[in-house]
This record gives structure tokens, C-alpha cells and sequence, in this order.
């Protein structure tokens, strides 16, 4: 610390009678220029929040008078929505448009792309495709409804053994441990 101090007091005897004029007085404009910043911020703070309580209180005055008359509309207006007319075409788009899952399945071919040799490098698949012949489509399955529909198969739950919801449930343990 005295070292420090020190070093200043020789700092300071160094210096000519114009750079301490010159250091004072970039100083001081320093210090004028902050004041006029915090004055100028101030003010206009000041005129912002009474802007705004003016507003504040015009603005309390008109929402009450809007929300009386628009709960008295609200009350008055108890109509029905009223229904869209479509034109003859609209409504023959909207016929038409709707198909079935198994009509937008069936007009579908299933893209299959062509490989010309296949590795296997570690469990990790590398194949090398054939530009030649890039794409073959594949026609799809039609698609098969049941015709009668089991509840009981649908309602009944799949149960799980004892052993593996316990390991299941040590292997949720583990990873919340692991976690925190």
C-alpha cells in the first residue's frame, strides 16, 4: 500500500503545471457530462410518469363506460352463428376432396432405393447406392379390415411379469441417481 501511494506521489511530481491543468480539466468534463446525463434521464422519467398516470386515468374512465355498453351488447346479442353458404362448387370440391385412408394408401407406390453392395463395419450398415438404377417402386399391400371387431382382445390390459417391472423399476433408480 505505501508502495503504491509512493509511486503516485512521484507520479504526480513529474508532472508539468499544464498536464495537471489538462488532467483536471478532463476531469471535470468528465463529471459535468455524467451530472447532465443523470439530470436529462431524470426529467424526462419524471414527464414519462406523468404522461402516463394522465393517461392511466383518461384510460380507467373510458374502459368503464366501454365494458357497461359492451356487456349491455353481449346481453342483447344472443343470435345464433350464422351458417356458411357454399357456392355449387365448393360444395362438389368438398365431396370430392374427402377419401378414404385406404384410396390415398392404394394410389401410393412405395419408393424402394437400389444398393450395389452392403458392408458391415462395427454394427454400423454402410451401403453403397447404385446410380444406375436409383429407385424402384414397390406396389403396395392392400390393406385388410377385420370384419368383426373383439372387445374383449381390445380391453384387455398387457401385464407385465413381476421380475421385469422390478428391474424396470431399479433401472428408473439408477437413472434419476444418475441424474442428481
Amino acid at each position: 500500500m505505501k508502495n503504491m501511494i509512493n509511486d503516485l506521489i512521484s507520479f504526480l511530481g513529474t508532472l508539468n503545471f499544464v498536464d495537471i491543468v489538462f488532467f483536471t480539466a478532463v476531469i471535470t468534463l468528465l463529471i459535468l457530462v455524467v451530472v447532465l446525463l443523470y439530470i436529462l434521464k431524470t426529467s424526462d422519467d419524471d414527464k414519462e410518469t406523468s404522461k402516463l398516470d394522465l393517461k392511466l386515468e383518461n384510460n380507467n374512465e373510458i374502459k368503464d363506460l366501454d365494458l357497461v355498453s359492451l356487456t349491455k351488447e353481449l346481453e342483447n346479442a344472443k343470435e345464433e352463428p350464422k351458417a356458411i353458404n357454399l357456392t355449387k362448387y365448393e360444395e362438389e370440391q368438398e365431396k370430392k376432396a374427402i377419401i378414404s385412408y385406404d384410396e390415398l394408401i392404394n394410389t401410393q407406390s412405395i419408393p424402394i432405393i437400389n444398393y450395389k453392395e452392403e458392408h458391415d463395419m462395427d454394427g454400423l450398415t454402410v451401403k453403397a447406392i447404385d446410380i444406375n438404377n436409383l429407385v424402384d417402386t414397390m406396389e403396395p399391400k392392400p390393406i385388410t379390415h377385420p370384419t368383426e371387431y373383439d372387445v374383449e382382445k381390445e380391453n384387455k390390459p398387457v401385464l407385465i411379469s413381476y421380475e421385469k417391472e422390478e428391474d424396470f423399476l431399479r433401472t428408473l433408480k439408477k437413472l434419476e441417481s444418475m441424474l442428481d
